[in-house]
């Protein structure tokens, strides 16, 4: 799964989200399809820095999610009795 963002705060990092990459995306708005633009964005998750494709929708009706590709997947999470979490990061090169 890609990341998402709302178009709204897309547009806020984006000058003009129908620059990047046209997709439609079903299953994540019931009975419809998703429009969304493809941009290659850097994140920062802790002390760690790295870029990856954020689906910017040209809708506000969808929630931002950060999904596996190129995010999740390069992390290892461990919930430690309920109480502390524990990452461990994996090295990928920037997508």
């Amino acid at each position: 799964m890609l990341q998402f963002c709302q178009g709204l705060f897309g547009e806020l990092l984006v000058d003009d989200i129908t620059t990047g990459q046209y997709i439609e995306i079903k299953g994540v708005v019931p009975s419809s399809a998703l429009v969304a633009f493809i941009h290659q964005m850097k994140i920062r998750i802790g002390d760690k820095e790295f870029r990856l494709p954020v689906a910017i929708a040209d809708s506000n009706a969808v929630p931002s999610i950060l999904g596996r590709v190129s995010s999740l997947d390069r992390f290892d999470v461990s919930f430690l009795k309920g109480k502390n979490v524990k990452f461990s990061w994996e090295e990928q090169g920037d997508v």
